[in-house]
Formats: C-alpha cells, structure tokens, sequence
C-alpha cells in the first residue's frame, strides 16, 4: 500500500507523467495544474495493491489526454485500464 503522494513521482516520471514540483501532500494545490498526477495519487494512494499496479495505472493515465481525463468517471477510467479499485 502507497500513502504518500512521493511514492507515486517515479513511476510518473517513467512514463510522462508531469510531476509537481513543492508540497505534494495537498492535492489541492496541483489538482488544476498536473491533473494526471493528481488522479493518479486518488486513485492509488490508502488502498491495498498488487505489486506493479501503481505502474500500470500510471501508464494508463498517461495515455488519456488530459482534457478528456478532467471529464472522466472512475468507471470510465477504469475501461481505459486504471484500476481505480471500484
């Protein structure tokens, strides 16, 4: 199990994921601006995994453009190949 937003900023960077730079424990503060990281951080963080998981998913966000990824559901989300644990 990830709980820290930092955990998740290399398997973002290895596949393109913009990565903010600064306080990454308030979501708040890069929702807007680096909305693929931010998703991947709700989708992964406090939950159980397998191992790897949080690699695939960070390869399936990076695969969504993200202005279509701002409008998306968790099931649509998870039809795209993020496990979203729902």
């Amino acid at each position: 199990m990830l709980m820290l937003p930092y955990m998740l900023t290399s398997a973002a960077e290895q596949v393109g994921i913009p990565v903010p730079e600064g306080d990454l424990d308030n979501p708040d503060t890069y929702r807007n601006s680096h909305p693929q990281f931010f998703v991947l951080c709700m989708t992964q963080l406090c939950r159980p995994m397998v191992p790897g998981e949080h690699f695939e998913n960070a390869k399936a966000l990076a695969a969504i453009p993200i202005e279509e990824m701002k409008a998306m559901t968790a099931s649509e989300l998870q039809a795209r190949g993020c496990n979203c644990g729902i």
